[in-house]
């Protein structure tokens, strides 16, 4: 693994070598600046394997770094390199209520607040599901445009194009969706949406007002 990612103000270098590796998931990643000398400005893991389409990451920056942009755009390189891997639609991250940096970084990053109490936040981002039926409706357009110049006849060219390309599109959608649905256990996305309620914590339970509140008051 003689690699690192390279995003915004930052780059990731994992701390192991291949031979060293017992999985993918088994690397703490420095963070690095990308200019001057390039002074180590945190770490970042995973806390364990993939579980049904999803990982959970952790992050720490070093409180000198942690007013500048480094966290963010640590997240958003780790998001993309986790989500170009197969079968992985979510992840997560829970934060202490203290850890504001971490909370502004998450945010800033694309992930979405799911709920949390007095203690702790929990947020994640998931994985845009795929658009092949739109992209494949304009190919078969284009096509279909062509076949009409080649046969003389623009409206079926078109039509023929058209149809074909959307068919295509909607069984690769719906492939990508069983997929998805037989690795997660979920057919609906509903769970993934802000939850916007607190955890049922009857020593720790708060309103989401009060989170709110708190929040604008640590700004």
């Amino acid at each position: 693994m003689a690699y690192s990612i390279k995003a915004g103000n930052v780059v990731l270098t994992p701390d192991k070598g291949p031979d060293e590796l017992k999985t993918v998931w088994d690397v703490v990643w420095s963070i690095n600046e990308r200019k001057d000398d390039q002074r180590l400005v945190g770490n970042v893991w995973f806390d364990s394997e993939p579980e049904r389409g999803v990982v959970e990451v952790d992050f720490n920056i070093e409180p000198e770094f942690r007013e500048k942009e480094y966290a963010r755009d640590m997240l958003r390189a780790i998001v993309d390199w986790v989500f170009k891997k197969k079968g992985l639609y979510e992840i997560k991250m829970t934060v202490d209520v203290e850890d504001r940096y971490k909370i502004d970084a998450l945010e800033h990053a694309g992930f979405v607040f799911r709920m949390g109490n007095k203690e702790v936040r929990h947020f994640s981002i998931v994985k845009a599901r795929t658009a092949w039926s739109g992209l494949y409706l304009m190919l078969g357009f284009v096509v279909g445009l062509l076949l009409g110049l080649l046969f003389n006849n623009m409206i079926m060219g078109i039509a023929i194009g058209v149809v074909v390309g959307l068919v295509i599109g909607i069984i690769l959608d719906i492939r990508a969706n069983m997929d998805r649905s037989n690795i997660t256990g979920e057919k609906k996305s509903t769970h993934r949406k802000a939850v916007l309620e607190i955890e049922n914590d009857e020593s720790d339970e708060v309103s989401v007002a009060e989170v709110k509140s708190r929040d604008d008051a640590d700004k």
